[in-house]
């Protein structure tokens, strides 16, 4: 009989107990003090020079690229008119083709340097938006950052 209670309280007890779930409450991040949101401003200057660099760069880059695929259109054209009998005619063109093969090397090294920036670049970024982009900060630590900036002469 005793053991028929403690099955029949136990049954009951189940559900009750199902319920008593550890309960998970989402906390604020802290906000960023003075010294982080500092870091942070100063780390968004940065990057935004960088994109600057990177974007002025990329529309030389894009100029040099249209130059050599005119440079090139004009050596296919040149070739087409070569006669191939005349030997300093064929050495002209060559010797304009190795320096234009040169060029295009040139071109390709700087656009995969600057692929390789604008890599790192959007790395950081997004370091940056995970450390920084994430938390809130006060103002007052803002305009306080601000004013010193424009005080101190760098």
């Amino acid at each position: 009989m005793r053991s028929t209670q403690i099955l029949a309280l136990a049954a009951l007890a189940a559900p009750t107990l199902a319920l008593a779930q550890p309960t998970y409450y989402y906390r604020e991040p802290a906000p960023l003090v003075r010294e982080e949101l500092r870091d942070c401003m100063h780390r968004d200057a940065d990057l935004t020079r960088r994109d600057v660099e990177i974007t002025a760069e990329r529309r030389l880059n894009d100029r040099e690229g249209a130059s050599i695929a005119r440079a090139s259109a004009a050596l296919a054209d040149d070739l087409r008119r070569l006669d191939n009998r005349d030997v300093a005619a064929v050495a002209a063109h060559n010797a304009r083709a190795a320096e234009h093969n040169r060029r295009v090397d040139a071109h390709n090294l700087r656009v995969q340097d600057q692929n390789t920036e604008a890599a790192r670049l959007n790395g950081a970024q997004a370091e940056m938006s995970a450390t920084c982009g994430t938390r809130s900060y006060y103002r007052s630590d803002r305009d306080a950052i601000l004013i010193e900036r424009s005080v101190i002469v760098r």
